[in-house]
């Protein structure tokens, strides 16, 4: 809990209560918490009151200092917390065009600011997914290696695209670390 006084953007900090700190967090974990923090910045309109959001701010720091082999399916799971508190939520359960529930075998292409579209095998692209991956991220159900991965691919872009060409530090620092390991 934060409190603070003061008009426009420059204001005086009265009180900051923490329930999960930095030093609780290593290695992965704190580059996760790292790149946590990034995204709320990055995203978040000054001022706004984002309780809910905050709450799954709190518990994702604390898991990810339980949780070090878990460290992708906690993140996944925040960045759509987060894409929905501000507005930007993911239609995982129904095809766009026909407006029927997606399909476990058929093949979609994501398209952000529109949700699935079928799509014929033919069809190359970055954000192609089955039925059953949009279904299981949706459901924040990331089991399978292949779910976690297509999550990961499918969030990327998305958030990409609505930080308009913003360039998360933390992933270059995690980059960087998978190449030294």
């Amino acid at each position: 809990m934060i409190s603070w006084s003061g008009r426009g953007d420059l204001v005086t900090l009265r009180t900051v209560e923490c329930s999960t700190t930095v030093s609780d967090l290593g290695g992965t974990s704190l580059m996760a918490g790292f790149y946590v923090n990034e995204l709320v910045l990055a995203l978040l309109r000054r001022s706004d009151p984002y309780s809910e959001l905050f709450a799954h701010y709190t518990a994702t720091l604390a898991s990810l200092a339980v949780a070090a082999d878990d460290v992708e399916a906690v993140l996944r799971r925040f960045e759509m917390s987060l894409l929905r508190e501000v507005g930007y939520g993911l239609s995982l359960n129904q095809d766009s065009v026909n407006n029927v529930d997606l399909s476990p075998a058929q093949r979609y292409e994501y398209r952000i600011e529109r949700g699935p579209v079928p799509v014929d095998a033919s069809c190359t692209s970055e954000m192609i997914f089955t039925g059953a991956e949009l279904l299981a991220i949706g459901q924040g159900n990331f089991c399978e290696q292949t779910t976690l991965s297509s999550a990961k691919r499918l969030l990327r872009n998305v958030l990409d695209h609505h930080l308009g060409g913003r360039q998360l530090k933390t992933r270059g620092v995690f980059a960087a670390m998978k190449r030294r390991a």
